[in-house]
């Protein structure tokens, strides 16, 4: 039941997940100051319903960080949610995309981001975006930051 539900673009977009948690993950093992060098975050979700709604949803992200340098990191994302009721694909979104930021000053950075979405249901066949800006730090402890 499971394993017919991944193949094809959900599968897909699982597989490139996995394969990016797992990449960091080689990377950050033990106490090194490399490893402290690497986050990762993966999040996976899956509902199946059943009744007058059958209905099976399948959701995964993942976000791997990179301190390059005590003053430069890069980030890459990339997730998708796929729907399907009965035998018709309902819903059917992907994502992807990739940020450097670089701090000019104790709390000052810059930042440039480039990405790409596609949204079926939307409309959106294939839709690509970049920014360039500035940040600031407000607030940074051991336990919490907010820029």
């Amino acid at each position: 039941m499971c394993t017919a539900m991944v193949n094809g673009r959900a599968g897909s977009i699982l597989a490139a997940c996995l394969l990016l948690a797992a990449a960091s993950g080689a990377f950050a093992k033990g106490d090194t100051p490399e490893a402290q060098r690497w986050q990762n975050a993966l999040e996976m979700g899956f509902v199946e319903t059943g009744g007058n709604s059958e209905t099976r949803s399948l959701s995964a992200s993942d976000r791997a960080v990179w301190r390059v340098t005590p003053r430069l990191s890069a980030a890459a994302r990339g997730g998708g949610y796929w729907s399907r009721f009965r035998s018709a694909t309902t819903a059917e979104w992907y994502t992807g995309d990739f940020r450097l930021d670089l701090k000019t000053g104790k709390r000052l950075y810059v930042y440039g981001l480039g990405g790409w979405e596609r949204n079926r249901f939307a409309g959106v066949d294939r839709r690509s975006h970049g920014a360039l800006g500035t940040g600031v730090t407000v607030l940074s402890s051991p336990r919490q930051t907010l820029s």
